[in-house]
């Protein structure tokens, strides 16, 4: 299965063969249904920006869900970026900060703290717009 992802992959960047989108998004395919999380991850890529196939933001989020949650670290990142832009799924800040922090906590080679904090300053910001819309004594007393 490992194969498959790397002959993928070189048909994907034109590594000692004729770049082909149709013929990674193939073997990406064949990888991912056995089970081999880079190559879910790579199949969601090629869904999301229609390499080698009919672009599909639901199926990319759904095969970057499954990356993520056996614990594939990219995928991680790209589930967070999904929910912080409502790409393939209803936009939620909450779960995407929960994915980018899962990410962070694993060491993820990109920087997502300014994301981080972003959404956790946008989520006050709401909070605080909630609480001045219906006044109470707890909402008041919490601000």
């Amino acid at each position: 299965m490992c194969g498959h992802y790397e002959v993928g992959h070189c048909y994907y960047s034109g590594n000692g063969v004729t770049e082909s989108n149709e013929n990674a998004f193939r073997y990406y395919k064949f990888a991912a249904n056995k089970g081999l999380n880079i190559a879910v991850d790579f199949l969601a890529t090629c869904y999301e920006y229609g390499y080698g196939t009919q672009q599909d933001s639901i199926k990319a989020f759904e095969l970057y869900k499954i990356a993520a949650k056996n614990g594939f670290i990219p995928s991680q990142y790209e589930l967070g970026r999904c929910f912080n832009s409502g790409k393939g799924v209803q936009k939620s800040l909450k779960k995407a900060l929960k994915w980018y922090k899962l990410y962070q906590k694993n060491n993820g080679i990109s920087d997502v703290s300014s994301k981080i904090e972003e959404i956790e300053k946008e989520l006050e910001r709401g909070w605080f717009r909630r609480a001045l819309k219906k006044p109470s004594s707890d909402s008041i007393f919490n601000l």
